[in-house]
């Protein structure tokens, strides 16, 4: 088993212990102005993941611009349909979050993301 795979298995059983259902959602808007008649529409994709609360450091909050009340989640990335992108929503329980930043944790070598730490904002 490659170290990748082997990485994302850990990451995904220490979530799937350990952490909350958390969703995903992801919203695509169709542009239609080459077609003025028609209206733009939107779709929305959802991922149901386990994910974990993490904090930020005494240190991240004096060197960034982080809001008292924001928030960092670790989710698996193993079995995720969607990548997570700025702009995106996390719903955790009935809040929603928008998603302002996400850092990828991995496997250098491959590029294989095994976390995805997300930066979330109410």
């Amino acid at each position: 088993m490659a170290l990748d795979t082997q990485a994302q298995n850990i990451a995904k059983n220490l979530l799937t212990k350990f952490g909350n259902d958390v969703t995903v959602e992801q919203v695509t808007n169709t542009d239609t102005s080459a077609q003025p008649w028609k209206k733009d529409s939107a779709s929305t994709a959802t991922n149901v993941v386990k994910g974990l609360v993490d904090s930020f450091s005494a240190f991240e909050r004096s060197q960034e611009p982080i809001r008292l009340d924001d928030r960092r989640y670790m989710i698996a990335a193993k079995g995720m349909t969607i990548t997570p992108n700025p702009g995106d929503k996390l719903l955790i329980g009935s809040t929603r979050y928008g998603i302002v930043d996400v850092d990828t944790i991995g496997h250098a070598p491959t590029g294989a993301v095994a976390l995805y730490r997300l930066h979330v904002r109410k």
